[in-house]
């Protein structure tokens, strides 16, 4: 047996297997042995009685492989095994007769498929039927040796050894099937799957892609979509991605400087009244933003991203509150279904053209599946907010802010996503006398839905409390804030890539023991914009 560099790419490169007794239709069925995984059914690109060659694709890290040539009357030769991977050399010692694979051993008989006519058969039916795993692949195991090569067969004994957790073992059986009724959508299917679970996202994407020509049924469809998304996000951990978006956006607030309706205010015993940039502004806005985002893998484990984001907001009937701000962020994320991140973000804001406040912070996340429907989630961030104007100083605060959220993948809706958790924190004032430190507690509701004609939505609804530090006195009441806060946003993108384009609307009630603080605003913006 003679190979090309078998080195770890994606690009499929050529070998070829020397021997004889080798017949027209003939496949290859390779054995990965560090990971006990098989592939079988290999087409070669050309077959000779002496030689077969094949195009194939290895991992990136070096294992040891085993491959045997299969005659299509079931005669299959001795197996041969090699090393393929990363910088490896695969290349046969003279004398090249070594290396020639022994003759294909004539054929055995088979017996003919007869499972399906077996009492066996329609105990297994209904363990399917109830997909109890465990029993289903303790009847079927001890006679494999039997009816290994019954399609149906093959097909049971795969479904119990993928619920059972042996994704390897169920790749075998399901090729087996699928050799012999490459219809079989249902056992496409769950061969898909296995191979997801093994990891091997390209043939995974493959074997899903052809079942969703197939025309199944609206669940089936729906499970398809969930797979492909996940092998989609799985993928991207190992391949360097950049991804910018330029977009322009335009709306109306009803309450653009977050101002108060009253007329006027309590201070002690006066009366006093609130200054016009403190009093409600509706306002229509408009504006630009643009933004750039890279991640590369550094490990198959370990990812590293970095971004950053611009926006420019103009207010034509409120213009000292016209803001511009910048963000950037770099982060590191450990895991592929259980993560955990940790980055280092900053931003700067200006207010009426003038620099406003700028803050930096440290950010760390995790997730955590939960089985299949559900999964956990938490964050912490820390830092600091200063504010650049002498007269703004006495709201400078240190922060440290926490959630936490249980997450619910709804199984009867098409890819509905339902999360809801607690948060809390503290703004640690940094100047001595400052009425701005304050504790926090709260619980937030996020949703994320693609819904039918290809729509996303997605949106949250927060509530909030702070209590302020400072004591009531004679002349100033102890503050303490209740905000309510949902937004939601339309998404139809999807009709439009490269093009992106969102509708989003936005309500706030500030409740407050101060009137001066109290507020409410509605904000309704339309996005449009282009990835590149």
């Amino acid at each position: 047996m003679e190979l090309l560099p078998a080195l770890g790419r994606e690009q499929r490169q050529g070998f070829a297997v020397v021997g004889n007794g080798f017949a027209d239709g003939a496949t290859l069925e390779f054995e990965d042995l560090a990971a006990h995984r098989r592939v079988a059914g290999r087409k070669p690109t050309s077959v000779t009685p002496q030689r077969i060659e094949y195009e194939a694709r290895f991992g990136a890290e070096v294992s040891r492989w085993r491959v045997a040539v299969r005659n299509p009357d079931g005669s299959s030769s001795e197996p041969f095994e090699f090393d393929g991977g990363r910088d490896v050399m695969l290349a046969l010692p003279p004398p090249v007769a070594e290396a020639v694979m022994p003759p294909v051993e004539p054929a055995k008989p088979a017996a003919p498929p007869a499972f399906a006519t077996t009492a066996e058969a329609a105990a297994a039916s209904r363990l399917l039927a109830s997909r109890d795993g465990a029993a289903l692949l303790a009847l079927l195991a001890p006679m494999e040796e039997q009816y290994a090569g019954d399609p149906d067969y093959d097909y049971l004994l795969g479904v119990a050894q993928l619920d059972t957790g042996h994704p390897s073992e169920a790749i075998f059986a399901l090729q087996r099937t699928l050799e012999l009724r490459p219809g079989f959508s249902g056992a496409r299917m769950e061969l898909a799957r296995a191979y997801y679970e093994v990891g091997d996202n390209e043939e995974s994407r493959r074997e899903f892609q052809t079942v969703r020509e197939q025309d199944p049924p609206p669940a089936a469809r729906d499970a398809i979509e969930r797979y492909m998304s996940a092998v989609d996000l799985r993928s991207a951990r190992y391949r360097a991605l950049g991804r910018g978006q330029l977009e322009t956006f335009g709306g109306y607030d009803t309450n653009a400087n977050g101002g108060t309706d009253a007329q006027t205010i309590a201070f002690g015993p006066f009366l006093l009244n609130p200054a016009p940039n403190s009093r409600r502004q509706e306002s229509p806005y408009y504006g630009v933003a643009g933004q750039y985002f890279y991640g590369a893998p550094l490990t198959p484990d370990w990812r590293w991203q970095a971004g950053a984001r611009g926006t420019l907001r103009e207010n034509p009937q409120a213009s000292f509150v016209d803001a511009s701000q910048a963000l950037a962020l770099a982060s590191v994320t450990y895991g592929q279904r259980a993560t955990v991140s940790a980055g280092l973000s900053g931003a700067w804001s200006t207010l009426a053209d003038r620099a406003n406040n700028h803050s930096y912070g440290l950010d760390v996340g995790s997730t955590l599946p939960l089985g299949e429907q559900f999964y956990g989630a938490a964050s912490a961030h820390g830092g600091m907010l200063r504010y650049d104007a002498p007269s703004l100083k006495a709201q400078d605060v240190n922060q440290l802010v926490g959630a936490a959220a249980l997450g619910w993948h709804v199984p009867w809706a098409r890819r509905l996503d339902l999360d809801l958790g607690p948060l809390g924190g503290r703004d640690e004032a940094v100047n001595a006398g400052s009425t701005f430190g304050r504790d926090l507690l709260g619980a937030r509701l996020n949703l994320f839905w693609v819904a039918p004609l290809r729509l996303v939505v997605s949106g949250s609804a927060a509530w909030v409390r702070s209590d302020y530090d400072y004591t009531r006195t004679a002349l100033l009441a102890a503050r303490s804030d209740e905000q309510a806060a949902l937004q939601l946003t339309v998404d139809p993108s999807d009709w439009l890539r490269p093009w992106r384009l969102r509708l989003q609307g936005t309500w706030i009630d500030n409740r407050s023991s101060l009137a001066l603080f109290q507020y409410d605003k509605t904000d309704i913006a339309l996005y449009l914009g282009r990835d590149f």
